[in-house]
């Protein structure tokens, strides 16, 4: 249940009252003479003072006992007259001449009292809004909004929150109505055989729905994928949710997940259905989710020990890198010795060794790996998921965003 706080139903914040003063409250000459004029003669106008005050403030008629002491005592101040004890606050608040000064403050503002015509403008601002809207404070600020632009007294909280629940629960009942004529009845009868009681495959089926994906081994990517695979098997038709907020799915199976499989078959049909199907829904489009978390998480993994074997390699690498820096800058020296081609060569077949395609050999492996390439490296991690990489991919519809 959404509190005063959650919504913009106006209330007075003690943060903010000092704040308030004298841009809100400080009574000013013409709210004065208003007062006096509608006080009776034995009643001090301080009473009329703060109700007409706190109307302007908040648009509705709190009982003066809730209103804010430091805000009476500044009311009475301003006046010049002793500040009312909460008692005598009280006994104004049950008093007729509470309701006529009410009606006289109305008529000044030029604004309507809360009427059954009111009623019914709230009611069907909130059930054009609860198509595409489902939490209880949007449904009440939008009335709350309505009733503000067309001059209204603002009712009680607790009249505009029942009356949002009236009119949520009159879509859910409506929309569970719906479910029921849009299921086919295979669809009905395997969502009812998956909610039936010491059937061990249906309990864990229901409940692996509701399980986390866990850490991206790949265990857990393997049961991820599967798990996809059942809750797409389901054929849930996509005519069901057309159209309908994402919030309601969210909340639908919320429910769904806080109940045990005992209390879903006690639901009514159409609520069943609906819960389960949301449930499954969501599931589905988390498990999808989840899926490819899990494999850029795997192929960043993968990424990484790439390059790590990379830096090992070069660090295990690096005599045979210098030998054949070595080998280079001796191959230049004795190029560079005086004599005839002749000799040069002989001196170059003896500094390159027996085994000059061993040179050879070594360039290319390390050539392979110059440039930061670690690619090379990367199968060597990813050739365990190999079969389950290919049933992602399957799986998933992969298209171009540019």
């Amino acid at each position: 249940m959404p509190s005063v706080s959650d919504t913009t139903y106006p209330r007075f914040r003690e943060r903010t009252i000092s704040q308030e003063h004298d841009e809100f409250i400080t009574p000013t000459p013409d709210d004065v003479s208003f007062a006096r004029r509608h006080s009776p003669r034995t009643d001090s106008p301080v009473f009329c003072l703060i109700l007409l005050k706190s109307f302007q403030r908040l648009g509705y008629f709190p009982a003066l006992t809730e209103v804010p002491e430091i805000i009476v005592r500044k009311i009475a101040e301003s006046i010049q007259v002793p500040v009312p004890k909460m008692k005598e606050l009280s006994r104004y608040d049950r008093c007729g001449g509470r309701q006529r000064q009410r009606l006289a403050i109305l008529q000044e503002r030029g604004v309507r009292s809360f009427s059954k015509q009111a009623d019914t403008l709230i009611r069907a601002i909130m059930v054009r809004e609860v198509q595409t809207r489902d939490d209880l404070v949007d449904l009440i600020n939008v009335a709350i909004e309505e009733l503000v632009r067309g001059r209204y007294e603002l009712p009680g909280f607790t009249r505009l929150h029942r009356t949002a629940q009236a009119v949520r629960a009159e879509w859910n009942e409506n929309f569970f109505s719906r479910t029921v004529k849009e299921l086919s009845d295979e669809q009905k009868v395997w969502v009812d055989q998956h909610l039936a009681v010491g059937v061990e495959a249906s309990m864990s089926f229901w409940q692996e729905a509701k399980t986390d994906p866990g850490n991206p081994t790949l265990m857990q990517l393997r049961l991820l994928i599967g798990r996809y695979k059942k809750l797409k098997g389901i054929g849930i038709r996509t005519a069901l949710f057309a159209g309908v907020p994402r919030s309601k799915i969210e909340r639908f199976s919320a429910e769904a997940e806080a109940l045990d499989i005992s209390k879903m078959r006690r639901t009514q049909p159409g609520k069943r259905y609906t819960l389960a199907l949301s449930l499954y829904h969501m599931s589905r489009a988390r498990a999808l989710d989840d899926l490819i978390e899990m494999l850029v998480k795997r192929i960043r993994k993968a990424d990484r020990s790439a390059a790590e074997a990379l830096a090992k390699f070069r660090r295990q690498n690096q005599k045979r890198v210098d030998g054949l820096v070595a080998r280079i800058g001796e191959l230049d020296r004795v190029f560079k010795l005086p004599g005839g081609n002749r000799q040069k060569l002989e001196r170059i077949e003896k500094a390159v060794g027996p085994m000059p395609e061993k040179i050879v050999e070594e360039c290319e492996l390390l050539t392979a790996y110059a440039g930061d390439n670690h690619f090379p490296f990367i199968w060597k991690y990813l050739k365990s998921h190999r079969a389950s990489l290919f049933e992602i991919f399957k799986e998933l519809d992969i298209f171009s965003t540019s």
